[in-house]
């Protein structure tokens, strides 16, 4: 699929066509749903349903701020201000921080839009906002679920590559140690980062069944990379005590 019109640009527009159509169904605005669910997709389904919990009473918080200075000001400036740096400051205290942005859009967005039935256009909002949120974490489930195999796959064989690279420097020459290690931190940084895809893989295994061929390769990955962890490490032993050791080679 092209790098520039990917998965989630796909379920991001899915996500988005769905929610304006059950608003607008509804006669509710659908701004503020459509926000939502454009900020709500993410690369997981873990993180997606996770946020989406926090993200839903962020935005109750942000909309009862917003509601409650405009009330008392109107709509001015003081009022959008306020708003914002409350709503932002309530969720770093409450460390919702994958919540702020959605809290603080809702809260400045629906000022202008807000009529003299201040209680009816609180829970407007927040019907909008969980209709968001909720079609978004839905289409995330059923559209393209992320699939990181084939990724894990390619980034276990080029870190394969790399530490036997690394295996061959430090066999023949180590006088410049510290462009030795500098490469060994990065290949330690990208065995971190296929180890998280392959956590994020298990994850989404958590909401749908896998077949089972997958699982079964998931896991030889999650062996094969616990044998490479073991070989940088034995590498960076080996840069560390200056010995030149032969080391066996990984499968």
């Amino acid at each position: 699929m092209n790098k520039w019109f990917g998965k989630r640009i796909i379920k991001t527009a899915i996500a988005v066509f769905i929610t304006a159509w059950v608003c607008e169904a509804l006669g509710w605005p659908v701004i503020f749903a459509v926000i939502t669910a454009i900020v709500t997709i993410e690369p997981t389904l873990s993180s997606s349903i996770k946020k989406g919990l926090v993200r839903l009473p962020a935005a109750a918080i942000g909309a009862a701020f917003a509601m409650f200075f405009d009330y008392l000001f109107g709509q001015t400036p003081l009022t959008y201000a306020l708003s914002a740096s409350l709503t932002i400051y309530i969720c770093h205290l409450l460390r919702w921080n994958d919540a702020m942005i959605v809290a603080t859009l809702t809260a400045v967005a629906m000022i202008p839009m807000t009529s003299d039935h201040f209680l009816v256009s609180f829970f407007t909002r927040i019907g909008t906002t969980s209709i968001g949120i909720i079609i978004s974490s839905m289409v995330n489930f059923a559209v393209m679920p992320p699939n990181y195999l084939k990724r894990i796959g390619v980034m276990y064989g080029q870190l394969i590559e790399q530490t036997e690279a690394l295996a061959r420097q430090i066999a023949v020459d180590q006088a410049d140690k510290k462009r030795l290690k500098l490469q060994l931190s990065a290949l330690m940084r990208e065995l971190h980062k296929t180890n998280e895809l392959i956590q994020y893989q298990q994850e989404g295994y958590k909401y749908y069944k896998a077949p089972e061929e997958q699982g079964k390769e998931l896991r030889e990955y999650q062996d094969k990379l616990d044998r490479l962890e073991a070989r940088l490490f034995e590498l960076g032993h080996v840069l560390s005590s200056s010995n030149r050791l032969g080391l066996q080679k990984v499968e």
